[in-house]
């Protein structure tokens, strides 16, 4: 069942005694909290509060890219944070559904949380809770949506505004997305995380690099997004725009099921 709380990757344990009434208050209820990211990036709204009745938890850091491992999480900057265990079991998710992993979750990602009935006795082994004086509660989840992040719409049109002198980050405002499902709204800036190696479709088919690619250029691509940080991790089919057609969407991102 849920739990109505938020969570960061990997929190600190209480007593049960103390933590009993507040997990059982909040089952049937998704959990809301912050976290760290194994991106090494903190989204832009990191520690905000969430908005009224949100059922998502921040993710203050996560310990791991791969299960097993925990994350912490917090509803917000003056909340108190919970560890969340995550097992080879655990069900992750990205915002429609797609599969997702550990290596995903970022520092401010928003995420859902769903745990196993919580553990009252302190002699029981932790499944769900454990009790450790002085610590904060490790909640074992079962599955996990990361509301964040997102595979599905994330195809975009975007005038280069920089690129960084190694060629691994871009920067852009988007001039074109796929409606209200996008990741990054039109008009925003995002930032784009490449290679000296991502391929670039330049005008007329030519063949390039990101080392052909300069500011006032018009790009279109599309990639595992983060819509906190208006961070796109891994853009894929990068290929020029005439200027012309920069306010035009003409290609639409896979499912959200696709690997980023």
């Amino acid at each position: 069942m849920s739990l109505g709380m938020g969570i960061s990757r990997i929190g600190r344990i209480v007593t049960v005694a103390g933590m009993a009434g507040v997990l059982v208050a909040g089952l049937g209820m998704p959990l809301a909290g912050h976290a760290a990211g194994n991106h090494g990036r903190a989204v832009r709204n990191h520690g905000h509060a969430l908005p009224p009745n949100s059922h998502d938890w921040v993710v203050v850091s996560v310990a791991g890219a791969s299960a097993p491992t925990t994350m912490v999480v917090e509803r917000g900057p003056k909340s108190p944070e919970f560890t969340v265990a995550i097992s080879s079991t655990t069900t992750l998710v990205r915002r429609f559904n797609g599969k997702s992993d550990p290596s995903e979750l970022s520092a401010g990602d928003h995420v859902q949380i769903t745990a196993a009935t919580p553990v009252v006795a302190a002699t029981t082994p932790a499944t769900t809770t454990t009790t450790v004086a002085g610590a904060a509660p490790i909640i074992v989840a079962t599955a996990i949506k990361d509301n964040s992040i997102q595979v599905a719409f994330t195809q975009i049109n975007g005038r280069v505004l920089s690129v960084g002198r190694d060629l691994t980050q871009m920067v852009v405002r988007v001039t074109a997305n796929e409606g209200a499902n996008a990741a990054i709204r039109r008009g925003n800036i995002a930032t784009v995380d490449t290679t000296a190696t991502t391929v670039v479709t330049l005008t007329g088919g030519k063949p390039g690099t990101m080392a052909d690619v300069r500011p006032g250029m018009v790009l279109t691509f599309w990639g595992l997004s983060n819509r906190e940080g208006h961070i796109v991790f891994v853009p894929h089919d990068v290929t020029q725009l005439l200027a012309s057609s920069a306010n035009t969407l003409t290609k639409a991102a896979p499912n959200d099921n696709t690997p980023k």
